[in-house]
């Protein structure tokens, strides 16, 4: 009974500051809220997150050539020079890899950073790579010349096989590189949830929820300084 006697007594002497001081407590709220519009709009550091789940396609392999590339190393290489291509600059740029999907995550204090085109460009570099891949190769294969041969000797049949091996890579790169759209169709970077963006601004109705909370705190904190409790035991 004396517990709650003391708890109505507690809440009576609150209660009554806050009305011998109301209008000194409005003022404070109505402060802190203006603050915290200042701070959130004025003066906070904005920063912006980007980050993006990329599944790589299946190696890209042709036997009949030796090619064998590994999407997955080529999909990191790509991303690094993604965000190393960004013309402003990057915060806090990550980069994970499991398996066959690559993430990557970057904060910026700009918000005029366009990435929805990201697959886009990966994909162009991956078409572009393979491309000058197959290009180079066939280019290296038909710098090779053979003579005439003399299917008696043993020596002429070696390069006789060698030519036909030639023809065969040669005819072979060639019918890639005439079907390379049908192809790049099917081997093409994935994601998805898509590009993921996010920011550290509050919204109006956050900002002056900030403000009460803050401005509740410090007049609390003035109530309980002015308060006959404090004077009596602190002071």
């Amino acid at each position: 009974m004396k517990t709650k006697k003391n708890y109505i007594t507690i809440n009576k002497i609150f209660s009554d500051l806050i009305a011998k001081n109301f209008i000194y407590i409005l003022m404070i709220l109505i402060l802190s809220i203006g603050l915290s519009f200042f701070y959130n709009k004025l003066i906070k550091d904005k920063l912006y997150t980007y980050s993006i789940k990329i599944n790589s396609p299946t190696n890209f392999n042709i036997k009949e050539i030796n090619l064998d590339l590994n999407t997955t190393a080529l999909l990191e290489r790509f991303l690094i020079n993604y965000m190393n291509n960004i013309d402003v600059d990057l915060i806090d740029k990550d980069i994970f890899t499991d398996k066959s999907n690559v993430s990557i995550k970057f904060s910026s204090t700009h918000n005029l950073i366009e990435i929805d085109n990201i697959l886009e460009i990966i994909n162009a570099d991956l078409n572009d790579y393979i491309l000058e891949t197959l290009n180079f190769k066939l280019s290296q294969i038909e710098m090779v010349n053979f003579p005439n041969y003399n299917l008696s000797d043993i020596s002429d049949n070696i390069n006789y096989l060698n030519y036909i091996n030639k023809e065969i890579t040669t005819k072979t790169i060639k019918l890639y590189l005439e079907n390379f759209n049908i192809i790049s169709d099917n081997l093409k970077f994935t994601s998805l949830n898509g590009v993921q963006k996010k920011n550290n601004i509050f919204t109006n109705i956050e900002i002056i929820f900030a403000g009460l909370v803050f401005g509740i705190l410090i007049s609390s904190i003035i109530l309980f300084l002015k308060s006959n409790y404090f004077r009596k035991f602190f002071l």
